[in-house]
């Protein structure tokens, strides 16, 4: 009876994993892109970069565009043309990472543990939140997983090409997310020092590290921000705003709160406040009080410090499943052997998790760069409990029916991944793009409404660092030419045909055009975000 169970069980959790793979994969085709990021600078550099190029492109509108690596971002290019499948590069980077670990695990523990696993990562909600997201995070832990596998196979069964797949991993990685780099610098170093018997290997992974970085690791991208800020890793302000400025106070006070954050009592929204009092009242009593914060302005402190469980891409966190992989690691580390696979995962995931408490400042949607820590976290507890599985088959049971909460509760009850965004990405995709920031559908909708009522086929686009440009690059019929601080008026006549229009949008920039010399104010806007002190305009210049 207990085989025949095991094997109902088993047969379950397989389709429940080709539904979620099938589910998800239509979530990722048909969503359109949501996140602030995105629309700011991610994907939204891709059509500047196309018109202006890198290097003295006069139409960034926002630092970001400039200094962050865009090997990752440009990957998005032929779904911008397409319109559909934004979210397609980020799925791929997860199933692939997937794939790597179930091998993994079939290897040391079979299937059904490596089943489980996968289930796992699919109930955890800022895993499958990521990946149905345009942001870079899960390309960053698919070039680490791509590594470690190279690796792993690498000391089973050496092969020739193996020291040049590490390599190109490595490469995506950094070229795909600053935090990347960070890893690189850990990886490569390691990488020699695994290869060192065989100075062959070595010399082709040093070799093609080197010439893939050149080809996609985003070496242009910092090349071109040491040119314009005199730094590699953007203005100076900025980046000792964005770092961990107080050393490892700072990252003890940043390791608590990432503690506290990966507490999950089963639904989003449920007891952070509570967390939030109770994690303030723990920095002090250890004397970790306003360190590890972001620098101002827009920075973070006590007075201020949230934790974010709303249900959206950046403020959610690991669920039940990762707070419980959490304190299993923890327990392996100080229980386990060093010498067991579990004990050196769960190791790695907290080394892991240092480096980011020391190198970045904490910020309230900083868990999803804890990514890479998480997925050990997970595959080292369930390495661990699986011995288990034989003896006590009801723990297996209760690990899926935990497992099953994540896949469906955490979903249903988020922001914007839900099954009713699913359908509003299909039939009402306005709805859908703009949910995160829904005063910007009436800017994009009177942009349309001048394309189609008053011809108007040029636009100039002069915006704040923090605005949305994306989506009026991707409006059908319309030139858009990034200009900020323009000044030129009237419009060159070269631009424009007979009866066509150009337009004029000022997003949050105390500006407005000369109308002697042609422009008409056509609509106005008021602030799309509460931090914005001026309002939004649409101005007309008429072709006679």
């Amino acid at each position: 009876m207990a085989d025949a169970q095991r094997v109902s069980l088993a047969l379950i959790s397989r389709a429940l994993l080709a539904f979620l793979i099938l589910y998800w994969a239509a979530f990722a085709l048909v969503a359109p892109v949501t996140t602030w990021d995105s629309h700011v600078y991610n994907i939204a550099r891709i059509p500047i970069a196309l018109k202006g190029g890198l290097f003295g492109n006069q139409g960034w509108n926002s630092y970001r565009q400039i200094l962050f690596p865009w090997g990752f971002d440009a990957l998005h290019l032929p779904f911008f043309w397409l319109g559909w499948g934004a979210s397609i590069p980020s799925y791929l980077c997860f199933i692939g990472t997937l794939s790597i670990v179930w091998r993994i695990i079939k290897a040391y523990r079979g299937t059904d543990t490596a089943t489980l696993c996968a289930l796992a990562m699919f109930s955890m909600p800022m895993f499958i939140y990521q990946a149905t997201s345009t942001k870079n995070d899960w390309a960053v832990v698919f070039g680490l997983a791509c590594w470690f596998y190279c690796l792993w196979l690498h000391r089973q069964t050496p092969k020739k090409w193996l020291p040049l797949g590490m390599a190109c991993s490595l490469a995506f990685s950094a070229g795909a997310k600053t935090t990347g780099v960070f890893f690189l610098i850990l990886a490569a170093p390691a990488t020699i020092w695994l290869l060192r018997r065989n100075r062959r290997d070595a010399l082709q992974f040093s070799v093609g590290l080197i010439a893939a970085l050149i080809l996609w690791g985003s070496v242009e991208t910092y090349v071109n921000t040491a040119l314009v800020y005199g730094h590699p890793f953007g203005p100076k302000a900025q980046v000792e705003r964005d770092t961990n400025r107080d050393g490892v106070r700072g990252a003890l006070a940043n390791g608590i709160r990432y503690a506290f954050g990966a507490v999950n009592f089963g639904v989003d929204q449920r007891g952070s406040g509570f967390l939030r009092r109770a994690c303030a009242g723990a920095l002090r009593i250890t004397g970790l009080h306003d360190v590890g914060y972001r620098g101002m302005p827009r920075g973070y402190d006590d007075s201020n410090f949230t934790l974010l469980k709303t249900g959206q891409e950046t403020g959610s966190d690991f669920g039940v499943v990762g707070f419980l992989s959490f304190v299993g690691s923890v327990w392996i580390v100080l229980r386990g052997s060093w010498r067991t696979p579990e004990w050196r995962l769960a190791a790695s995931g907290f080394v892991c998790l240092g480096i980011l408490c020391t190198i970045i400042a904490w910020m309230p949607w900083n868990f999803r760069f804890l990514l890479v820590p998480f997925l050990l976290f997970l595959t080292a507890s369930l390495l661990r409990v699986s011995w288990y599985f034989e003896r006590m088959p009801w723990l297996q049971l209760l690990a899926l029916l935990v497992i099953l909460h994540g896949v469906f509760v955490y979903p249903i009850r988020s922001f914007n991944k839900a099954p009713r965004d699913l359908w509003a990405s299909i039939f009402q995709r306005d709805n859908a793009t703009f949910k995160e920031r829904a005063s910007m559908q009436a800017v994009v909708q009177a942009v349309r409404d001048a394309v189609s009522e008053k011809q108007m086929a040029v636009l100039f686009l002069d915006a704040d660092t923090d605005s949305w440009v994306l989506p009026f690059f991707q409006i059908k019929r319309l030139n858009v030419l990034p200009r900020p601080g323009m000044t030129e008026a009237p419009v060159p006549a070269v631009l424009l045909q007979n009866g066509q229009s150009a337009g004029l949008l000022v997003l949050n920039l105390p500006f407005s055009p000369e109308e002697e010399k042609g422009w008409k104010m056509y609509r106005r806007f008021s602030p799309s975000d509460p931090r914005w002190r001026y309002d939004s305009a649409l101005y007309l210049w008429q072709n006679p």
